[in-house]
């Protein structure tokens, strides 16, 4: 399945500059002038992202920038903007889209925000379900003892282990 990506043309024809400055302007102004938004999700370490590599094969980041990425493959928030340097687009096209049909190993770490991570864990336990293919996720979350989406994903019949 295709991921959406900017035409080649219009890409071509923006400068590197003007696109790294449209990147680094759309994640400032998401974070705030004074970073208020800095926090919202835990950043994994190098250790931790390359055993998930070498122990369950993980291939892509379910949420990353091109400004944090680790691996290659990344769905990222700015469609149009992040495209140009290697994002496969919004997590919630993609996981209809390519996980549920292809499958795979993924590293899923959302912002810590109880809504969007309700939708988060909505749309991964819906891939699961649908999905023929082996697929896995190693789901990064706040342990947070009211947390409906962590709940959620702890009581699937998907969910395999804690650490």
């Amino acid at each position: 399945a295709e991921v959406w990506r900017p035409a080649e043309d219009a890409v071509a024809s923006v400068g590197f500059e003007t696109r790294c400055w449209v990147v680094l302007s759309r994640y400032q102004a998401l974070y705030g002038p004074h970073n208020e938004g800095a926090g919202w999700h835990m950043a994994l370490t190098a250790p931790v992202m390359a055993s998930l590599v070498k122990e369950f094969e993980v291939s892509q980041e379910l949420f990353a920038s091109p400004l944090n990425c680790s691996l290659p493959r990344y769905c990222s928030l700015f469609e149009d903007s992040d495209g140009s340097f290697g994002s496969c687009g919004s997590f919630f096209r993609f996981a209809p889209a390519v996980m549920a049909v292809e499958g795979g190993s993924y590293e899923c770490n959302p912002p810590f925000e109880e809504h969007f991570m309700r939708r988060v864990v909505a749309c991964l336990l819906a891939a699961l379900q649908r999905c023929p293919q082996p697929l896995s996720v190693a789901l990064v979350m706040p342990d947070w003892s009211d947390s409906l989406a962590l709940s959620t994903a702890v009581a699937s019949s998907f969910w395999r282990a804690s650490v």
